[in-house]
């Protein structure tokens, strides 16, 4: 259901349509982690197989807990820890250093399709803060330039845990207003993803989703307490798809995952 003073009628989703292409692109595979494992979900039996334990370079002596990761059009994976952005090797999760993040510590990650941006060509990643402050990364430097803050109206919104953007679908964000706690039940919005203006959607009736991940006109979520949810994207309502692991961290997809109904 919607919150009480939640913006009704349309909001500008930055969504840029695109024929579907079907089977052609139903090779899609859903990543999701732990702090230190990565995983590769079948989004079409549901099925998670262990990829691997993320390794760092030899030398990087710090103890690195993943964030969150994003998939580009190309199916290449990048994570963020607190301070650093590191490219992974899908197939191994091995992680090699892209530069350092000096400007904060982002807890939800995701690739925008190219276009999305004014003035882009190419896609471009951005990052929110669990303080919903909204940013746009620059993945050579680690340079972060600030796009807004998630927020209904007037009223701030906390990023529960995550960001995905998909071609043709839009850009959506597990939130919680920023006055409640972490432990509150996470509602699902559509982002506008110049600005981080919220739509909200729904409650998902799960609470720290701090991984989001779509696959043909549904999302999934990935929680803090290892569940692996469904969320309904008109509704927002979450429906439990299994407990694999004890916990997640982070999830991610292509950003030209297909958007057809099965």
């Amino acid at each position: 259901m919607t919150s009480p003073g939640d913006v009704e009628g349309p909001v500008d989703r930055g969504v840029i349509p695109i024929r579907d292409n079907g089977p052609s692109l139903d090779q899609t595979i859903v990543y999701a982690h732990s702090a230190d494992i990565l995983y590769a979900v079948n989004p079409r039996t549901n099925a998670l197989t262990r990829v691997g334990t993320f390794t760092f370079p030899s030398g990087d002596r710090n103890n690195h807990t993943m964030n969150d990761l994003a998939v580009d059009a190309d199916g290449t994976l990048v994570g963020n820890t607190q301070d650093a952005l590191f490219r992974i090797d899908a197939s191994t999760a091995a992680c090699s250093l892209i530069s350092t993040l000096p400007d904060g510590n982002f807890v939800g990650l995701t690739y925008l399709p190219a276009g999305v941006i004014p003035g882009t060509t190419g896609e471009v990643l951005v990052g929110g803060a669990s303080n919903g402050t909204y940013w746009r990364i620059d993945a050579d430097t680690g340079r972060s330039t600030r796009l807004g803050q998630l927020r209904r109206g007037g009223t701030n919104y906390a990023l529960s845990g995550d960001i995905v953007s998909i071609v043709g679908a839009g850009t959506f964000a597990t939130v919680r207003a920023s006055t409640a706690s972490s432990t509150s039940t996470d509602q699902l919005a559509s982002v506008n993803p110049t600005t981080g203006e919220l739509t909200i959607i729904g409650s998902t009736n799960f609470d720290r989703i701090f991984g989001l991940a779509y696959y043909r006109n549904t999302l999934y979520g990935f929680t803090r307490d290892g569940e692996f949810i469904s969320m309904n994207i008109t509704t927002g309502r979450g429906t439990l798809v299994s407990m694999p692991v004890p916990q997640f961290y982070g999830a991610g997809v292509t950003t030209i995952a297909p958007t057809a109904p099965p």
